[in-house]
């Protein structure tokens, strides 16, 4: 199990993520779009990668606060 605690979240991300496609009993490369909700400070959104054109897209229904860009949030 990986201890997400400390590091930056963005690589702990990558890490979680290559893990779960290395163990997933599903073949991934044949799906168009992975979907994970993520709990983060009593805050839930998910991030949505579309394997076929290689975007990330985030649903999420709060505004970005003023002064706050999308890398500080997420």
């Amino acid at each position: 199990m990986f201890d997400f605690a400390s590091g930056d979240p963005i690589e702990n991300m990558v890490d979680r993520l290559q893990k779960e496609i290395n163990d997933a009993a599903a073949d991934v490369t044949k799906l168009d779009m992975i979907l994970f909700p993520i709990h983060n400070h009593e805050h839930y959104y998910i991030y949505c990668f579309y394997t076929t054109n290689n975007i990330v897209d985030v649903i999420d229904n709060r505004m970005l606060p003023d002064g706050v860009s999308v890398e500080d949030k997420y």
